[in-house]
């Protein structure tokens, strides 16, 4: 289950972030693909969209692509979610952002069908990870982030507390 700040719909467009004045929002767009459903979120006033698991992975499976054609990574950046699993399948991915299948790659996911966390960016063929063994509960809101400063340092938090860092 993953929420954002606000939705149209589940199936389509949804809302960028609502933060800040008019002027100054970050107003990122996105698709939902594979039919994901709205949910009651972590705070009353909020919803969240639930990934039932439908398809197998990538382009087949549940998700959602940022529409604005956005380029990220080549330096600092940080990733942050809520996120609450009803299951642990293989792979469940929280963000993946790549150009393709070992492509300058950044995720956040559990590990194989397990409650490791694992925090993973490759750029070229340099690649380093976090993974944190038995970290993530089920039927509970975390607030999970990864981030990576400009010298390449990691960061791996949950609930605001730092896991691991390389």
């Amino acid at each position: 289950t993953m929420p954002l700040d606000s939705f149209h719909n589940a199936a389509g467009t949804l809302v960028r972030s609502a933060r800040g004045d008019e002027a100054s929002r970050c107003q990122w767009t996105g698709t939902v693909h594979q039919g994901a459903a709205l949910v009651p979120g972590r705070l009353p006033t909020h919803q969240a969209l639930k990934f039932h698991g439908v398809g197998t992975s990538g382009d087949l499976g549940q998700h959602v692509s940022i529409d604005s054609g956005t380029t990220l990574g080549g330096g600092a950046m940080s990733v942050c979610a809520w996120v609450r699993w009803e299951s642990f399948r293989h792979g469940s991915t929280i963000m993946d952002l790549c150009n393709g299948p070992n492509s300058n790659n950044s995720l956040l996911a559990n590990v194989a069908s397990t409650n490791t966390l694992a925090w993973e960016i490759r750029l070229g063929n340099v690649s380093k990870a976090i993974h944190v063994a038995n970290v993530l509960v089920l039927h509970t809101w975390m607030h999970l982030c990864g981030s990576v400063e400009q010298n390449g340092q990691m960061h791996l938090f949950k609930d605001s507390i730092e896991l691991e860092c390389t």
